[in-house]
C-alpha cells in the first residue's frame, strides 16, 4: 500500500497497454482499447504533474496532490481494465 502522499504502483506497463490499445475484442467491442488508452493517459499526467517546475511551495504542492490523485484514478481504471480483460478473456 502506497503512502498517503504517494501515487500506488503502476500495473501495466507502457509495452502492454500500447498493445492493448490495437488489440481487437473478440465481440468486437472497442473498450479494450479505449481503456488502455485512458490508463495511460492518466500515467502520462501522473509524470508529468511530478516533473512540472514548480515556482513555489503551494505550486508544488498542488503538483503533488495532482499526481497522487491522478495516479488514484489510475488504479481505479487499471482494476476495470483488468477486469475487462478477464471478460474478454484477452491476454496481451
Amino acid at each position: 500500500m502506497p503512502a498517503k502522499n504517494e501515487a500506488p504502483p503502476r500495473k501495466f506497463t507502457a509495452a502492454r497497454l500500447a498493445r492493448l490499445m490495437e488489440v481487437a475484442s473478440r465481440v468486437k467491442c472497442e473498450c479494450p482499447n479505449h481503456v488502455a488508452k485512458i490508463v495511460e493517459a492518466l500515467g502520462s499526467f501522473e509524470d508529468y504533474s511530478r516533473a512540472c517546475e514548480s515556482q513555489n511551495q503551494p505550486d508544488r504542492d498542488m503538483h503533488a496532490l495532482l499526481a497522487r490523485e491522478s495516479g488514484r484514478a489510475r488504479l481505479v481504471m487499471e482494476a476495470a481494465l483488468e477486469a475487462l480483460l478477464k471478460f474478454e478473456r484477452l491476454e496481451v
